[in-house]
């Protein structure tokens, strides 16, 4: 989970960037505070959608080998 975690956090800032280095390119102006508060939200989003998703496959691995299935014919359709 951590590696994914990881990745949600560079994505976050890369979505941060690329968002706040659109507003600079059409209006001009740069507000500190704005880009702090983007660069959080996005981070945490992606942080929370990254947990949650890795949280339902590690709980649909578990219960494919509780019952007998192979893991591995289950979570890659589901991914």
């Amino acid at each position: 989970i951590a590696i994914v975690q990881c990745q949600a956090v560079v994505v976050g800032l890369l979505a941060a960037f690329v968002a706040t280095a659109m507003n600079y390119a059409t209006s001009g102006d740069l507000v500190p505070r704005h880009v702090a508060l983007l660069a959080a939200s996005s981070i945490l989003a992606a942080s929370i959608s990254s947990f949650i998703l890795s949280a339902i496959m590690i709980f649909i691995v578990l219960q494919a080998h509780r019952c007998g299935i192979d893991p591995d014919n289950v979570a890659p359709p589901i991914a």
